[in-house]
């Protein structure tokens, strides 16, 4: 970057971003970019979110851990959802997974679209686990 010629050339106090970029061959937009989300941190906040607990038996565990990362893909594509991962406790018992969406409206489009995308939301227990999952809703105050 040229930005030692702008200081040298304009002096300190006429020293502004829009000429760094401009020196260096890139748009404003680019050097500013990374400060967006601490301007906007609020608007991207998760207003709504979930935690989800699988206990599958260790013989469905790789369905399970497959199942979860194609419905947490499917979960990141949906406008309105912030983010969605999924774990593997250190144990290995519990596959868990975690998703944070902007609004209720969003929770629920994600949802409609994973079932649109033929993943059942099949929330009851069944013989594949080995205790009943836990399904925690989240809230921001």
């Amino acid at each position: 970057m040229n930005s030692p010629l702008g200081l040298s050339r304009d002096g300190y106090g006429n020293f502004v971003l829009e000429q760094v970029a401009k020196d260096a061959g890139y748009a404003h937009g680019v050097l500013c970019h990374h400060d967006t989300p601490s301007r906007n941190a609020k608007e991207n906040m998760m207003k709504v979110g979930m935690i989800a607990s699988h206990y599958p038996r260790p013989s469905h565990r790789e369905e399970f851990i497959s199942r979860v990362h194609r419905v947490a893909e499917e979960f990141r594509r949906t406008p309105g959802c912030l983010s969605a991962d999924y774990w593997v406790s250190a144990d290995g018992d519990a596959v868990i997974s975690i998703v944070q969406w902007e609004s209720e409206e969003a929770s629920a489009a994600s949802f409609a679209a994973v079932q649109a995308a033929g993943f059942a939301l099949d929330l009851a227990y069944d013989e594949r686990e080995s205790r009943p999952r836990e399904i925690v809703r989240l809230v921001a105050p």
